[in-house]
């Protein structure tokens, strides 16, 4: 359950992040400043809002893999294929 809460906040960090991302590059077009200008707002806050979003992602798939029960199925997933 609480992974599933962490995977829905990821979820919703990237989701906002997004739209945070344009209003701003949006804003800086406003500004009548460079379009350049726009685009590297625009990546820099998406960037961080992704990186945000997969880093609680990940902390969700490290809870799941630590309250699970250990199975067989479990070992031969994580095991080299050939």
């Amino acid at each position: 359950m609480i992974a599933v809460v962490f995977e829905i906040i990821g979820a919703i960090a990237m989701v906002a992040g997004f739209v945070v991302a344009v209003v701003l590059a949006v804003r800086t077009l406003a500004r009548k400043e460079s379009a350049r200008a726009a685009s590297l707002v625009l990546r820099n806050t998406l960037g961080a809002a992704i990186l945000l979003g997969l880093e609680v992602l990940v902390a969700a798939d490290l809870i799941r893999t630590i309250t699970s029960k250990p199975s067989i199925e479990d070992a031969l997933i994580l095991g080299p294929s050939s």
